[in-house]
């Protein structure tokens, strides 16, 4: 397979309030690119879901590691961020994202997605962000390919269960390469197709507690599939813009208990 090498997107300036990083909520497919291929994703992207960095007290394990690798040991770096870690919505790596961006800024996004990993060992394409969807190899903090962009889609979703640790040594998944091969040609209904077959296999790895309740309020709405974290708690269905059922998803979704209950768009070129 030919790797690509895509150019970096322009990076704004870190402001005085500190270095922005936006999220996602899992991904909407993740496994293996062929039978023997690499472990692979495509995050479902989530601005709704923020980390920012800045000087200041309480500097987290994450951030201490990544200010030492870059030679600003003992830095003081508060990170505040909206949803908790483990919930599957790249929190640790907008965490060391944010934090090269307040104390390094003006890097490529390949050399900040290379600092990552050598930090945590297993790396989103946050550094990335905006841009075009991608395949991307989180083990190896590397683009496999460029995806079409995505038309533009809403999802409602939250935090179903406890939070859990990515394990970087982890690479036992399933070859998820007809999911990939939908998003190729990415219509609505070929992605929400992705993001629920690669929910299903998800099933046998890191269930969800609410899988059939979902997976009724998506038969019920009308959504196009269910997208979820592979490593963590986050669950989400996706809908065309202005679809009839979304209200009825946020509530239905909310009356199961699951935290951080959200509505986002994604999509639409960005």
């Amino acid at each position: 397979m030919e790797i690509c090498a895509p150019s970096s997107p322009a990076r704004p300036a870190t402001q005085a309030r500190g270095a922005l990083v936006f999220g996602h909520m899992g991904e909407l497919v993740q496994g293996r690119l062929g039978k023997d291929g690499p472990l692979a994703l495509v995050t479902l992207p989530c601005t709704r879901v923020r980390v920012r960095a800045r000087f200041g007290d309480g500097t987290p394990p994450l951030a201490a590691a990544m200010a030492t690798r870059l030679g600003h040991k003992g830095a003081a770096i508060a990170i505040d961020a909206n949803v908790p870690p483990g919930c599957g919505a790249g929190i640790s790596t907008a965490t060391l994202l944010a934090t090269l961006r307040l104390l390094a800024p003006g890097l490529s996004a390949e050399a900040d997605s290379a600092h990552m990993l050598a930090v945590e060992g297993a790396v989103d394409p946050l550094a990335f962000a905006p841009s075009p969807p991608r395949i991307w190899a989180s083990r190896q903090a590397q683009t496999l390919e460029i995806l079409p962009a995505f038309p533009p889609l809403v999802a409602v979703g939250g935090f179903d269960g406890p939070g859990q640790v990515t394990d970087p040594a982890d690479d036992n998944f399933p070859d998820m390469s007809a999911a990939f091969a939908l998003l190729r040609s990415p219509t609505p209904a070929n992605i929400g197709q992705a993001a629920r077959l690669s929910a299903e296999a998800n099933q046998q790895r890191n269930p969800r507690p609410n899988w059939a309740a979902v997976q009724n309020i998506a038969r019920q709405t009308g959504a196009l599939g269910i997208a979820v974290a592979h490593t963590g708690s986050a669950i989400s269905l996706l809908f065309v813009p202005g679809a009839v059922g979304l209200d009825r998803a946020q509530s239905g979704l909310s009356a199961l208990g699951l935290s951080h209950v959200m509505r986002f768009a994604f999509g639409g070129g960005a």
